[in-house]
């Protein structure tokens, strides 16, 4: 965008030095926080681990589904109902959900096995255990997820829909000033990020929050339209929000929990990225980029901060009007081009259960480093 140009002198060093595994966050909801202790070869210890099974066998130093539960107790109770293998469930209660979800250390931890497969490779569970907690680092791309988005189907051009569950405050989130043109988004926290530095080329798109309000803007060769959401979601809560943009007249809606908040008509055309294109900036531009601004051209600490759960890019329009709000996570269907679950628990790797095959990078860092797994989810 134009408008960043203008922010160079806030613009910082990207690197790829950091840590050698995202942690785990003591956050509690949606079916219980496992917090405080590291996943994978630690102890179980703090908390009460739920009310059921941990797949047929005690948690209390005891083998559970073939794995050991980190050689100590959990704090006497069962360990929730899924499998708990290699890793350590600390700090919290399991609150009667599975402990597991996505491929731990070198096992599966969910669906009752301890495998073999690993975060880079394996199938990530779809139990819903597992979110990830951003910290509004905005600096040295750090504290966001970054997926390819020059190549394959994820390089969407025309209609699409993304949609994903957020949960956060206010006092966290702060920034206030959507504009309407084309890149008004910008100016919020930015949770979304698809966009091309300087001239939009053939074009791009994001979300932010502005006033506790989705922000959503699309630009292509330069004109667009940001739509500024109607509600404030900074609440605290998990929300559901999905986002439209039909190619062929430009409507942009914006959804949230099922409800239709914003009806506007932006550009028109192809917004894709243009496959080979030269850019100064080679480590941000192909990219779509969860949680942060993706060029680090505003000024650090401005990222989102909150938590962030089931991310979902289709090539089709899938909401004309309200709709149900999702009660389970996603499946994927032929017009699913990205899914990520966020469910691996452990590693830098998100798995995208597309056919796409786009996996996501955690480029955690900063203090506190995020971004950073954690059990509080929205179901």
């Amino acid at each position: 965008m134009d408008q960043r140009l203008a922010q160079l002198a806030v613009a910082l060093v990207f690197t790829f030095g950091c840590g050698s595994g995202a942690g785990v966050d003591a956050g509690a909801g949606g079916g219980g926080s496992v917090g405080g202790g590291s996943v994978g070869g630690g102890s179980v210890g703090g908390g009460s681990a739920g009310g059921g099974s941990a797949g047929g066998g005690s948690a209390g130093g005891g083998s559970v589904g073939g794995g050991s539960v980190g050689g100590g107790s959990a704090g006497g109770g069962s360990a929730g109902g899924g499998s708990v293998g290699g890793g350590s469930v600390g700090g919290g209660s399991a609150g009667g959900g599975s402990v597991g979800g996505g491929s731990v250390g070198g096992g599966s931890v969910g669906g009752g096995s301890v495998g073999g497969g690993s975060v880079g490779g394996g199938s990530p569970s779809t139990d819903g255990g597992f979110s990830l907690r951003f910290f509004g680092t905005q600096r040295n791309d750090l504290d966001r997820v970054k997926v390819r988005a020059d190549q394959g189907p994820v390089n969407i051009g025309g209609d699409f829909t993304l949609e994903l569950w957020l949960k956060a405050t206010a006092a966290e989130n702060p920034l206030d000033s959507c504009g309407t043109g084309g890149a008004g988004w910008i100016n919020g926290n930015i949770f979304a990020d698809r966009d091309i530095y300087g001239a939009g080329d053939l074009g791009d798109y994001g979300l932010s929050l502005n006033g506790g309000r989705v922000a959503f803007g699309v630009e292509v060769l330069n004109s667009g339209a940001t739509l500024c959401g109607a509600t404030s979601i900074t609440d605290g809560g998990w929300h559901h929000v999905a986002v439209t943009r039909r190619a062929s007249d430009g409507r942009q809606q914006l959804f949230l929990d099922g409800r239709l908040d914003r009806t506007i008509t932006g550009a028109t055309g192809d917004l894709s990225y243009r496959t080979g294109r030269s850019t100064a900036w080679p480590n941000s531009d192909p990219f779509l980029v969860f949680g942060a601004e993706k060029h680090d051209a505003v000024p650090p600490g401005t990222g989102y901060s909150g938590w962030m759960d089931e991310v979902r890019l289709s090539q089709v329009v899938r909401y004309d009007g309200g709709f149900s709000r999702p009660a389970s996570p996603f499946s994927p269907d032929p017009d699913t081009v990205l899914l990520l679950h966020f469910d691996e628990g452990q590693g830098l790797s998100a798995i995208d259960s597309s056919a796409s095959g786009q996996h996501g990078v955690l480029r955690d860092g900063g203090s506190p480093e995020g971004p950073r797994w954690t059990r509080d989810t929205p179901f």
